[in-house]
């Protein structure tokens, strides 16, 4: 890949892992591949209790922007470090359209131990994460992101924020995917199915 060590940092893979023990393992197992070079192919970060996220690029202006530089190219976390360190889903700028910069460059999802990621506590921050990760590309189908910091023509495209649960319940899963067709139909853009 283009973005080991000094690259361009391409966050293109998330991987759940249920626990910090594992997302190391995980860590170690992807810095093995390395390259003719002897140079590892990627940047790995496992979010366990003693690490984050890279701070986010931020422009001249000091605001944050949605640029991919500075970010590894695979992130290994617990589902609740992705969906709020890695995601921001209780931030909630998602359903604004404001992403965080890494949602907007995450193109594989991978479950390590899938059997224990989707049953018991793990249930509702993988949901979590997920409805970011659709909302993101919904929206970016249709054209309505809007870089990190700013707002689509006004807060109230998305009227119904404040009485969403911040949980990520079938009820806010239905009223975010309603506003994404909402929106679209009076963009004049095409309707995303339900």
């Amino acid at each position: 890949g283009e973005g080991g060590p000094g690259g361009n940092g391409r966050l293109g893979a998330l991987i759940l892992a249920p626990n910090a023990t594992l997302c190391e393992q995980v860590k170690r197992v992807a810095d093995s591949l390395i390259g003719d070079d002897g140079e590892p192919l990627l940047e790995t970060r496992a979010l366990t209790p003693d690490t984050s996220m890279p701070s986010p690029v931020t422009s001249a202006s000091g605001q944050r922007t949605s640029s991919n530089r500075g970010l590894p190219d695979v992130v290994v976390a617990t589902p609740a470090r992705a969906a709020e360190d890695v995601l921001e889903f209780t931030k909630g700028g998602w359903r604004r359209g404001n992403f965080a910069p890494a949602a907007t460059h995450v193109r594989h999802v991978v479950f390590d131990e899938a059997d224990q990621l989707l049953s018991g506590g793990y249930l509702r921050p993988v949901r979590g994460a997920f409805d970011v990760l659709y909302r993101e590309e919904k929206l970016a189908a249709l054209g309505l992101t809007v870089p990190m910091g700013e707002s689509l023509e006004g807060e109230s495209e998305w009227a119904g924020d404040a009485a969403r649960p911040k949980d990520g319940g079938a009820r806010a899963w239905s009223a975010d995917h309603d506003d994404i067709n909402a929106v679209a139909k009076r963009k004049g853009k095409s309707r995303m199915g339900k």
